[in-house]
C-alpha cells in the first residue's frame, strides 16, 4: 500500500494533482476542503476545527490502508507536525509514503484565486488566506517531489509515478 501527501498553499493548484495522481495510482482520495464541508455546513477555520478535519482525515486515511487501499491526502498540511502524523500512518500502517509538494507562480495564484472566489469552489481559500498560510508554511525538509503547476503538470506527474 502507498500513502501520499499532496500539499502546498492555496491557489496552487494541489486538488488538480490530487485527482489526477489519486487516479493514477487507484487510490482513495482524502480532502481536508471536503471533509471540512461534510462535517461543517459554515466553516469557521478556527483552531478547533481545523483539528478536528485532521484528525478525521486522519482516521480515514489509517482505515483506508489497513483494508488494503492506497490513500492520497491533499491539503496545505503546512506545518511540519501535520505532515508527521501522516508519515506516522504510513510506519504505523507498513505503507510505502510519498509528499509531493505543489508549487506556482504567486501572480498565477492571485489570478486562480480571484476566479475561483466567482465560482462555486468547496475551497473558501481567497489571497488573504493564501498570504497567512504562506508566513505560516513550515518549509518540507524531508524528500519530497515537486510539481510546478505553472507549467505542463502532466509530465511532470508521469515523472513522479515513475519514481513510485
Amino acid at each position: 500500500m502507498m500513502l501520499i501527501l499532496v500539499c502546498g498553499l492555496p491557489g496552487t493548484g494541489k486538488t488538480t494533482v490530487a485527482k489526477r495522481i489519486a487516479m493514477r495510482t487507484k487510490s482513495s482520495l482524502l480532502s481536508t476542503d471536503v471533509i471540512r464541508r461534510q462535517l461543517f455546513k459554515k466553516p469557521a477555520y478556527d483552531q478547533k476545527e481545523k483539528e478536528m478535519v485532521y484528525g478525521e482525515l486522519f482516521s480515514r486515511a489509517e482505515r483506508s490502508l489497513k483494508n488494503g487501499k492506497n490513500v492520497l491526502v491533499d491539503g496545505t498540511f503546512y506545518m511540519k507536525e501535520l505532515r508527521d502524523k501522516v508519515k506516522k500512518i504510513a510506519e504505523k500502517t507498513g505503507s510505502e509514503f510519498r509528499i509531493v509538494e505543489v508549487v506556482c507562480g504567486e501572480r498565477q495564484i492571485r489570478r486562480r484565486l480571484e476566479k475561483r472566489n466567482k465560482a462555486c469552489s468547496i475551497s473558501d481559500a481567497d489571497y488573504c488566506v493564501y498570504m497567512k498560510i504562506k508566513e505560516q508554511f513550515e518549509p518540507i525538509v524531508e524528500e519530497h517531489f515537486t510539481i510546478n503547476t505553472s507549467n505542463d503538470i502532466g509530465r511532470q506527474i508521469e515523472k513522479f509515478l515513475k519514481i513510485i
